[in-house]
């Protein structure tokens, strides 16, 4: 009995956990067209927008993306790069 109520769990978390609609949003190519003159600027706002005081923790969000981010990520990153002049901030692809 224990077994079947195991693999009921199993079967429930595979359907639970689909990725339909799901996508994945990066914005590390337009982080590494920022001129080095403002990149001191853009990181000490990345940080305020992601509520830290060390850049080195903002470095995870750059390489890894988010899915399916926040609206205020989304326009909060898009803001940032639209003052120094970068328009497509965001690489969005499908998950698998």
């Amino acid at each position: 009995m224990p077994q079947i109520c195991y693999l009921v769990k199993q079967i429930y978390n595979k359907m639970t956990q689909k990725k339909i609609g799901k996508n994945h949003y990066s914005f590390r190519e337009s982080y590494y067209k920022i001129p080095i003159g403002k990149k001191k600027e853009v990181q000490e706002e990345l940080c305020r927008l992601f509520n830290t005081s060390y850049i080195q923790n903002v470095y995870p969000k750059i390489r890894s993306g988010f899915i399916d981010p926040r609206i205020s990520i989304i326009e909060g990153v898009t803001n940032i790069f639209e003052k120094i002049g970068i328009t497509d901030v965001w690489k969005i692809t499908p998950l698998k």
